[in-house]
């Protein structure tokens, strides 16, 4: 089916004429999008569509960092509505899943910063349980930053050798890392691709198998269009760069919110951010939609339900997940979707034809381009060409921002009060 079908053809002059006439003599000019991958005519029909395959988006998973209480923790949100758990770098013991279902539901397991004891007893537990799910312990970003891979390889090799067939064993892609720190989405892009082009090229050159399903984290912020196009571009350059290793995989797209956007003053206004942001992972076909305690907008388990009911009732009520991708025909998508590949791919060969991520990261390059976007940004937050709703425009209380002070990075909003 398609949604578009049930309305009348319209040309592009004829759209173009009635939008002239609506300007009242302002140039049609104005209504241009200006983005770092190309200009975008909204009335432009593009000569051909990039095909994706289509998910319906069927895990809203909660992201647990905190191993206090960790079994009544998992327990609470689940009553909340949430029908996946993520469990980052906590510790196993017996008493994690007490009265927990897994076997309905999907448990994901980081164990990257945890010791090599504390992974093991996860690989063990992963090893004899048949669970749905994915166990995540693959090369970070960070591990090219700070040029300790070789140790990383090691463990990966171990780890392997113990659950390479389980359907938990993945390839796990941080692309929130990149979302975090560079703010051009075809930029964005191209350094997600090209660190997961260096973590193939070190698996095979390390001899290690590359497991048959690979997961992909980005965020999202709210530009509904644009991250529904992310979205969708990141499957195709994920497939054909898979198809240049000759590798055949299950791709997995798992979004959030980018929370370096969560403003720490009238938080309410979060609630209409995650659920645009949730809202185009839908559309854009992410198979999962992860939350956590940062996008509850104050404190409590009420305001935690209050974040995992955003999805559910934007899938009871709006039949978002009926299996059918309401973007074919939707020329303005679809011409983000094949400006933003290919512009994105272009940089990906230049990164490459560079050395690579790695490369890029031992020569100071990537960092450098990093610093540039930190700037970038302190500067549209002090010149207000970068506007967030309740924290510096349309506010009661515009708050005093601090940008004399050492800020992290990446630069968060909350940082700045």
């Amino acid at each position: 089916m398609n949604l578009w079908s049930t309305f009348p053809t319209i040309t592009s002059t004829e759209w173009k004429d009635k939008i002239i006439q609506d300007l009242k003599g302002k140039p049609f000019s104005d209504i241009i999008w200006k983005t770092s991958y190309g200009e975008l005519d909204p009335t432009e029909i593009p000569n051909h569509t990039l095909s994706t395959l289509f998910n319906r988006t069927n895990e809203f998973c909660w992201e647990l960092t905190d191993s206090k209480n960790i079994n009544s923790a998992i327990l609470n949100i689940l009553k909340n509505g949430a029908n996946s758990v993520s469990l980052k770098n906590i510790s196993f013991n017996h008493e994690v899943f007490n009265n927990v279902m897994n076997d309905i539901i999907d448990t994901h397991v980081n164990i990257v910063n945890l010791s090599f004891d504390e992974q093991k007893k996860w690989v063990e537990w992963v090893r004899s349980n048949k669970f749905n799910g994915s166990i995540r312990y693959g090369l970070q970003p960070e591990s090219f930053l700070k040029k300790n891979y070789d140790s990383s390889l090691d463990i990966i090799k171990n780890i392997q050798s113990t659950i390479l067939n389980h359907h938990m064993n993945c390839l796990h892609v941080d692309g929130s890392f990149f979302s975090k720190r560079i703010y051009d989405l075809d930029y964005e892009l191209a350094y997600s691709l090209a660190y997961l082009n260096e973590c193939i090229e070190s698996y095979k050159s390390n001899g290690i198998s590359i497991p048959t399903k690979f997961i992909f984290s980005i965020d999202l912020g709210t530009s509904l269009f644009e991250e529904i196009s992310k979205i969708k571009s990141i499957k195709i350059l994920i497939q054909k760069l898979i198809q240049v290793h000759n590798i055949s995989a299950e791709i997995d797209i798992e979004t959030s919110f980018n929370n370096i956007n969560i403003s720490p003053t009238e938080k309410e206004h979060h609630i209409l951010r995650l659920t645009t942001s949730c809202l185009a992972s839908m559309i854009g076909g992410a198979k999962r939609w992860i939350m956590n305690d940062e996008d509850a907008v104050f404190n409590g388990d009420y305001w935690n339900k209050i974040s995992c009911n955003i999805p559910i009732i934007l899938k009871e009520e709006s039949s978002l997940l009926n299996n059918v991708d309401v973007t074919i025909g939707n020329h303005v998508i679809n011409n983000i979707t094949n400006k933003l590949c290919n512009s994105a791919w272009q940089h990906f060969k230049h990164i490459e034809k560079g050395g690579g991520f790695k490369n890029s990261c031992s020569n100071g390059k990537f960092q450098s381009i990093v610093e540039k976007y930190e700037v970038e940004r302190i500067n549209q937050l002090k010149n207000n060409t970068s506007k967030y709703i309740g924290f510096n425009v349309y506010t009661k209380d515009k708050p005093s921002l601090h940008f004399d002070k050492k800020l992290n990075n990446p630069v968060n909003l909350k940082d700045l009060v």
